[in-house]
């Protein structure tokens, strides 16, 4: 719900598992729509916007390396790296994103069991996902080590 927050242009509304049904000849036939949840201030979702387009546009960012040098020019995705530690397991790898930043139309998530950290991992597969949402043409996933599991 976090993202979609910044993907509608800060409006939060309450999750829903289906907007609407269609019948066999794809005519409405049922309309769940979205209800308004509040809203994300204009300068928090500034400043988190930013610093999403950092993990992935800025050479300190987490992600920056997953995503260097992106086919636009400014990298048009904005996102979060994440690592869960368990015990007794490998780390297991996470990305959240969005593209593009300003106006987000896709989000994606990644999660890799047992698959390492963030920016090593689930970054470069949302990079080819986010590749092929915008059109580009998918290069090769950068070395993705197995690092075990089952």
């Amino acid at each position: 719900m976090a993202y979609q927050a910044f993907a509608s242009g800060g409006r939060l509304s309450t999750p829903r598992l289906v907007s609407r049904v269609l019948d066999a000849k794809g005519r409405l036939t049922r309309e769940n729509p979205a209800v308004d949840a509040g809203r994300v201030p204009v300068p928090a979702r500034d400043t988190m916007l930013a610093g999403f387009g950092g993990v992935v546009g800025s050479s300190t960012g987490t992600a920056f390396g997953a995503f260097a040098p992106y086919p636009q020019t400014p990298p048009a995705v904005g996102g979060k790296t994440g690592t869960a530690q368990v015990a007794g397991r490998q780390n297991t790898s996470l990305f959240v994103g969005f593209t593009p930043i300003q106006n987000p139309r896709y989000v994606v998530s990644v999660v890799v069991e047992e698959g390492g950290y963030g920016a090593e991992t689930a970054a470069p597969i949302a990079r080819a996902i986010f590749e092929a949402l915008n059109g580009l043409p998918v290069g090769p996933v950068a070395s993705l080590a197995y690092v075990g599991g089952n």
